[in-house]
């Protein structure tokens, strides 16, 4: 989680950033190619990121965090803000269904993080009320369901949700308070 902390910072403070780029993202494909890109530019030899590399049962996880230096890998789930079929029933079915219970399968990998990107296009429904939520209300959200994901059918996993605001006007990062005690996985520090 440390290295998106630092993409998200750089947001905010670097002189020269690649938010642009990520907001004129068009697909979930573009969010994947860039966020691999990124991981492995501040990789710093630590690990290699993988995009779209096959795994057991023909799956396909959006991103493969492999360490350099031991078997250890995180599955990252990409999920694109903007898209529209994106209700957050169907956010929290992808976090449970598809990177939970797909993609943590092998001892090596029982570790994930669904990232969702936005760029200020869009708002979602609360299913049960349909009130207006915002960004940074559904990543809030994920991340209380996540800390319930805490098991697959095969042993523990690790599972948090990283939320990242590329839209023009965002000044503020999303709640971190989950983040910083988040970054240790079941027995070992995840990217």
């Amino acid at each position: 989680m440390n290295v998106l902390l630092e993409i998200q910072a750089s947001f905010r403070r670097a002189d020269a950033t690649s938010r642009a780029l990520l907001a004129r993202a068009e697909s979930e494909k573009d969010v994947q190619e860039w966020l691999t890109e990124q991981l492995n530019l501040r990789s710093s030899g630590r690990f290699h990121a993988h995009r779209e590399a096959q795994v057991a049962n023909g799956k396909k996880p959006d991103v493969i965090v492999s360490s350099t230096s031991t078997k250890f890998e995180v599955a990252i789930e990409v999920k694109y803000g903007e898209k529209a079929s994106w209700t957050v029933k169907k956010l929290e079915h992808a976090l449970e269904n598809q990177l939970t219970a797909a993609y943590l399968k092998p001892v090596t990998r029982r570790w994930g993080i669904f990232f969702a990107s936005h760029r200020g296009k869009r708002s979602w429904r609360d299913p049960s009320t349909k009130a207006k939520l915002s960004f940074h209300q559904v990543v809030q959200r994920l991340r209380v369901l996540a800390t319930k994901l805490d098991r697959n059918e095969f042993d523990p996993v690790e599972v948090r949700v990283f939320g990242l605001d590329a839209s023009p006007n965002n000044t503020r990062d999303v709640d971190e308070s989950t983040e910083s005690s988040a970054q240790q996985g079941p027995g070992q520090k995840p990217v």
